[in-house]
């Protein structure tokens, strides 16, 4: 990838470093308040809330770090890979767990277990957020 290629995808890493955080706090408040509420209102519950949430929670954990690990690393080393696409398929992988946290309140009517799904993919982003950047000030090195 030539370096102004770089410069245009680190122009935009800012913007989608922002949006992804507020997505990940609208949505992770919305399933801690809200949900729940809902939930109640329509009596949709799941009988096994706490083995779904700990399936739903391994199944993102091991979203991110395949994520971050495996596909990321991949897609940067194609020839053809733009970083504006890399850095898009980071974010929205990294917004995967809060989904699941919003799925784990609407099964369980508990909105505090949105909590670690939020903190998860909170921690995902700020990873990207430092990697793109690593990444970005090796080529420009």
């Amino acid at each position: 990838m030539e370096p102004s290629s770089y410069r245009t995808g680190a122009r935009y890493l800012g913007l989608w470093t922002r949006m992804a955080v507020v997505f990940v706090v609208v949505l992770g408040l919305f399933a801690l308040l809200q949900a729940p509420e809902a939930t109640r209102s329509y009596g949709v519950t799941f009988s096994n809330t706490g083995w779904a949430t700990v399936v739903l929670f391994a199944v993102s954990l091991t979203n991110v770090a395949v994520n971050r690990f495996l596909v990321l690393p991949a897609m940067a080393r194609r020839a053809d890979a733009s970083p504006d696409g890399v850095i898009t398929v980071g974010y929205m992988l990294a917004l995967t767990p809060i989904l699941y946290g919003l799925t784990s309140v609407v099964l369980s009517g508990e909105g505090w277990m949105s909590v670690p799904f939020s903190l998860l993919s909170l921690f995902a982003v700020v990873d990207l957020r430092l990697y793109f950047a690593g990444a970005y000030e090796q080529t420009q090195g």
